[in-house]
C-alpha cells in the first residue's frame, strides 16, 4: 500500500491518512507497502494549509529554477483585503525543495488582486500555472466565462499579489472563450470547446493567430482538469492525467485514453470523499515529481488539499500503461 496525505487541519499530533492498494498492470498483484514519514503540506508555523472552513480546490503547484515550490489554487478563504467568495491564492515554499526529499514548509497563502482589490468572484476558478525561471504565469477561468491571465509574476510575497487593473483575457482571441483545461510541454494552452467534443490547443499569446488547432481526442475533451506529465516519466510525448466532473481519473494522450485509475476514487470513496481535482508536479527527474489533488465530502461541499507523497505519477502511470507505450 501507498499513503496519501491529507492536507486538513486537525491537532499537531494528528495527520489524516488515506491508504490504497495500486493493482500491477501485468499481474493485478498488489504493490509492496511503502513506510512514509509524516510529511504533509504545511505552513512555516507548522499548520496544515486547509480548513474546514473554507473550500481549498485546484491545487497546482510548480518548481521554479531555485528549486523553490509555487503552490497556487482557489479558496474561499478569508485574507487580508476583505478576500469573500472565491479568490486565487500563491504559497511558495520556505526553502528549496529536493527530489525525494520531504516537502518544505510554505509560507501564508497570498491573494491575487487586482488594483489592491481581491477578485471575489461567484463561483470557482479553473486553474494553470507555467513556470519560467523563477516566475509563473497563472492561467485562470470562470464558468463560462473567457481564460485570464495574471502574466508573469513573482510568486515570493508577503503581501498580496497586485497584477494591476485586472485579470486580463489571454491575446488569443479566437481561442480564449473555450474551455480551459491545462498546459502542455511546451507552455500552450490546451482547451475543449464548449460542446466538449474536441481538444484545442493554442498559444495564448497570439493576438488572432487563426483558428485553434484541435485534437481528436473525446475522451480528453471530457475531462475537467488536464494535467501534463513528463515525457521522462511516460516514455511518450504529450501524456496526461485527466480528472472529470465525477471524480474519475484517466490516463490520456493527445490521440488515445486509457482506463480510470480506480486506486485513488476507491481509496476515497472509503473515506467519503471524491475527488475534485487532479495536477501534477513534473520536475527535471521524473522521481521528483509528486501528485496533488483535492477531494470532497460530495458533489457541491468543500474541498480540501491534498498530496501523495508515493508513488510518483510516473511509477501510478507505469502500473497501467508501459513506458513508451500509448494508454
Amino acid at each position: 500500500m501507498h499513503a496519501w496525505w491529507r492536507m486538513r487541519k486537525y491537532l499537531p499530533v494528528k495527520l489524516s491518512i488515506i491508504a490504497f492498494a495500486l493493482l500491477n498492470a501485468c499481474g493485478n498483484l498488489p504493490i509492496e507497502e511503502a513506510h512514509l514519514g509524516r510529511s504533509s503540506l504545511k505552513l512555516a508555523n507548522g499548520s496544515t494549509i486547509s480548513s474546514d472552513l473554507y473550500d481549498d480546490y485546484n491545487p497546482v503547484v510548480v518548481k521554479l529554477s531555485n528549486g523553490y515550490l509555487a503552490l497556487v489554487f482557489g479558496s474561499t478563504r478569508t485574507c487580508s483585503v476583505s478576500c469573500s467568495n472565491h479568490n486565487i491564492f500563491i504559497a511558495t515554499s520556505v526553502s528549496a525543495h529536493t527530489a525525494g526529499s520531504a516537502l518544505p514548509a510554505f509560507n501564508d497563502p497570498q491573494p491575487i488582486t487586482a488594483n489592491a482589490s481581491p477578485l471575489n468572484a461567484a463561483t470557482a476558478f479553473q486553474l494553470a500555472v507555467a513556470a519560467s525561471g523563477n516566475n509563473i504565469t497563472v492561467y485562470a477561468q470562470l464558468n463560462g466565462g473567457l481564460i485570464s491571465t495574471t502574466g508573469s509574476i513573482n510568486p515570493v510575497a508577503a503581501a498580496p499579489i497586485n497584477v494591476g487593473a485586472m485579470l486580463n483575457s489571454i491575446a488569443e482571441y479566437n481561442c480564449y472563450s473555450h474551455r480551459m483545461l491545462g498546459l502542455d510541454a511546451a507552455g500552450l494552452m490546451v482547451a475543449a470547446n464548449t460542446g466538449g467534443t474536441l481538444v484545442f490547443r493554442f498559444n495564448p499569446n497570439l493576438i488572432g493567430g487563426g483558428s485553434c488547432g484541435s485534437i481528436a481526442n473525446v475522451n480528453l475533451a471530457s475531462g475537467r482538469h488536464v494535467s501534463l506529465l513528463s515525457a521522462t516519466a511516460s516514455g511518450i510525448a504529450d501524456s496526461f492525467y485527466v480528472s472529470d466532473a465525477a471524480g474519475s481519473l484517466r490516463l490520456a494522450s493527445a490521440t488515445s485514453s486509457g482506463r480510470k485509475i480506480t486506486d485513488l476514487a476507491d481509496s476515497l470513496a472509503r473515506e467519503g470523499l471524491i475527488s475534485t481535482n487532479v495536477s501534477v508536479m513534473t520536475t527535471a527527474q521524473a522521481s521528483g515529481d509528486l501528485l496533488f489533488f483535492s477531494a470532497a465530502t460530495g458533489v457541491g461541499q468543500k474541498s480540501d488539499l491534498y498530496v501523495a507523497t508515493s508513488p510518483t505519477p510516473g511509477a501510478l502511470w507505469q502500473r497501467y500503461v508501459p513506458y513508451g507505450s500509448q494508454p
